[in-house]
């Protein structure tokens, strides 16, 4: 992901799935796992209400989920 307009769309049941981006903040969408964080600033990360991994980069993160 590297524009705010790009739009993540998963099922429930359908694997295990992961978004990477480069943008200074970003929310999981319902049924995605997993986030990482590709960039070199400070960065948000928020999971959802499955169980998430989430992983921040070089910066001052903020990671929740």
């Amino acid at each position: 992901m590297d524009d705010v307009g790009d739009v993540v769309t998963e099922l429930a049941g359908e694997g295990s799935d992961e978004v990477r981006t480069s943008l200074s903040s970003y929310a999981l969408s319902a049924n995605v796992e997993t986030l990482a964080y590709t960039g070199t600033g400070n960065f948000t990360g928020v999971g959802n209400a499955l169980d998430n991994l989430i992983q921040g980069g070089v910066g001052n993160d903020t990671l929740s989920g």
